[in-house]
C-alpha cells in the first residue's frame, strides 16, 4: 500500500513539473510558445510577462529553450520590448544558463497574424 501512495505522488508531482508554464502556440519551425500566466503583472500601464520557448531544432547548438522577460504595451496596436533573454542547454528552460541578456529595444510592434499577436492576445486579455 505505501508502495502505491508512493508511486500516486510521484507521478502526480512529475505531471505538474511544468505546470507554471502554460502552452501557447508551435511555430511553422516547431518551435513551441508558453507564458507564466501566474507572474503577469501590471504597472504604469504596461504588461510585463515570462515567455519560454522550446527549439526542438535549435537555432544553435548551444541552445534548446530560452526564457525571455517582455514588457507590453496592450493598446492598439500592440506592441513589446525585450528586457531579458537567458538560453537554457535543456527544454522547458532546465539546466545551466548558458547565455544572458538584459535587453532595452525599441518598441516592436506585432505583425498581423504573427505568432507574437497571439502571444500578445493571450497576455493582454489575462
Amino acid at each position: 500500500m505505501k508502495k502505491l501512495l508512493l508511486l500516486l505522488f510521484s507521478l502526480i508531482l512529475s505531471f505538474n513539473s511544468y505546470g507554471e508554464w502554460s502552452f501557447v502556440v508551435k511555430s511553422t519551425r516547431s518551435d513551441e510558445y508558453y507564458i507564466d500566466f501566474d507572474r503577469i503583472s501590471n504597472k504604469n500601464g504596461y504588461v510585463y510577462y515570462w515567455q519560454l520557448v522550446n527549439f526542438p531544432n535549435p537555432p544553435n547548438v548551444s541552445a534548446s529553450s530560452s526564457k525571455q522577460l517582455f514588457e507590453a504595451d496592450c493598446n492598439n496596436p500592440y506592441k513589446e520590448r525585450r528586457l531579458a533573454y537567458y538560453r537554457y542547454e535543456s527544454a522547458m528552460g532546465n539546466g545551466p544558463v548558458n547565455a544572458e541578456q538584459v535587453l532595452t529595444l525599441n518598441w516592436e510592434y506585432a505583425p498581423p497574424n504573427s505568432i507574437t499577436e497571439v502571444i500578445l492576445d493571450e497576455v493582454c486579455e489575462y
